[in-house]
């Protein structure tokens, strides 16, 4: 495919002024690599990694990854929200060392394709003896009595599917609108001084949603800055003025101006003042339009209370300056959590308890049917109900169960007879569970009192609150009950046996 110029130009264009950068990445998978080989390779560096640490592989990072494996150069990659310094100097080297550990290999931007294809080899090797496809009857169904295609009389064409996994891109079909919540945040972020509070555990869309209403607020000729603190070193928490200096330095780096902390940062000053200073004094006086700023993963302030504490009162104080200041109406907050505020905060200093809050419940039947259809599945009532009594709506859940059936033709009844297991679709997830209780002792006896019974039990709040977040449970009042069937099964027989 060949491309003049012009096109170029044009392509260039619209990937800078709406950061739309699935345009280009879909160009350049036609004529460097096909997308599909891509989508794999993306998907061997998250379960590889996702194996070895517990932790997958974050929406940028497979945005950055999935570019370099196109071709791109490290100066040409963008991620909507973040700057062009951001992804080379911070988060590119951290992902290229992270899969380096894994792979005990050097990676680079210009290594990774050959590294990962490597190690795709060298798993299929591994497998190679155990790789006996069960014999297909004259019925299309193997010796287990389950028909290879889920869906054999009913299929629709398959769309170009996107691996489960972090946030959805904008131009995501595969993104489930709720109507009545978007609604409501796209009129709040239009209004000076807005606030707005994402609230739901791990994997269930709070990074997808923020990322639609800074895409809103530049429809509306804002400025937006995305700020995920779990791409700042643990460090940065530690110290009140270095994080408020490091939080200054990044916001100015992503709005791609130049950062003025030593002639901006008076020793005689508190942190919060000088802070307050620089966003009033020099980033809302030099941008001139309302800029909206959100915030993901605060839960990772949470720990160090000192800070929390000092850093929650400063945006709360802001919050309260866009009732008198103009300058100050042009600050617009979106923050994202995973779970319950449980660090001592006054009602007076907590930005927890203000603005609109939005609470993002799992997918209910009728939305589970219509993710169902975007995978080009015809699913039946029944259907949706079987699947939804293993995973609940949980988008996560839900996505990777669709996926399967419609890019690897697996059956539901498979995969609902396999899910609990360590084999079956869901297993990296569930031992990624199964990890983080294993290195907290004190989370797991609670997490088994829960599993043990049917019935909603009393914990400790604190542990019920980080249960909550990394999507283990659900809230109760004071009690809290095991979040879906796939749970209570898989760990029933960890903790409690057959």
């Amino acid at each position: 495919m060949i491309f003049s110029l012009a096109n170029w130009r044009i392509i260039r264009f619209f990937q800078k002024i709406q950061k739309i950068h699935v345009i280009l990445e879909e160009l350049i998978l036609g004529c460097v690599m096909d997308r599909v080989e891509v989508l794999k390779l993306v998907e061997l560096a998250d379960n590889s990694i996702a194996q070895k640490t517990g932790e997958p592989l974050s929406d940028v990072q497979k945005n950055i990854l999935r570019q370099a494996l196109v071709g791109e150069k490290l100066k040409d990659i963008q991620v909507a929200g973040y700057s062009s310094n951001t992804i080379q100097r911070e988060i590119a080297p951290k992902l290229w060392k992270l899969l380096s550990d894994v792979t005990e290999k050097k990676v680079s931007i210009k290594t990774v394709r050959l590294v990962l294809e490597e190690l795709r080899e060298r798993d299929a090797e591994a497998k190679q003896p155990h790789a006996q496809p069960l014999p297909v009857t004259q019925g299309g169904e193997n010796k287990r009595g389950e028909r290879e295609n889920p869906m054999p009389d009913a299929r629709r064409s398959i769309p170009n599917l996107e691996l489960p996994g972090g946030s959805l891109d904008l131009a995501s079909e595969f993104y489930i609108d709720r109507p009545s919540i978007e609604e409501r945040a796209y009129e709040e972020i239009a209004k000076p001084g807005s606030l707005i509070r994402i609230k739901a555990p791990k994997q269930m869309g709070k990074t997808s949603l923020m990322t639609r209403l800074l895409q809103q607020a530049e429809r509306l000729g804002y400025r937006s800055v995305a700020l995920d603190f779990e791409l700042a070193d643990r460090e940065v928490f530690w110290d009140l003025n270095q994080f408020l200096q490091w939080f200054c330095a990044t916001v100015t780096d992503d709005l791609e101006l130049p950062i003025q902390l030593d002639s901006r940062w008076s020793e005689f000053l508190g942190s919060k003042k000088n802070c307050t200073n620089y966003f009033e004094k020099y980033l809302l006086a030099e941008i001139a339009t309302p800029l909206v700023l959100g915030l993901d993963a605060v839960d990772r302030i949470f720990p160090q209370e000192k800070v929390a504490d000092d850093f929650f009162g400063l945006l709360r104080a802001w919050h309260e300056k866009s009732k008198q200041s103009d300058i100050w109406k042009n600050f617009r907050l979106v923050i994202v959590h995973g779970t319950e505020v449980y660090i001592p905060l006054s009602k007076d200093l907590s930005p927890f308890n203000v603005g609109l809050p939005i609470e993002l419940p799992e997918f209910n039947a009728s939305q589970v049917q219509d993710l169902a259809r975007r995978h080009g599945l015809d699913l039946t009532e029944t259907q949706v109900k079987q699947l939804m009594a293993m995973v609940g709506g949980h988008p996560h859940l839900v996505r990777v169960a669709l996926y399967k059936m419609a890019r690897e033709n697996m059956s539901l009844d498979r995969i609902l007879k396999e899910a609990p297991t360590d084999t079956g679709i869901y297993g990296e997830h569930l031992r990624s569970h199964l990890w983080h209780l294993e290195r907290n002792p004190e989370f797991a006896e609670c997490f088994k009192q829960v599993v043990a019974t049917n019935k909603p039990v009393q914990i400790k709040s604190a542990i019920a609150y980080k249960l909550n977040s990394i999507g283990l449970v659900h809230l109760q009042g004071n009690q809290v009950t095991i979040r879906n069937d796939l749970y209570r099964q898989y760990f029933r027989d960890r903790f409690l046996g057959s």
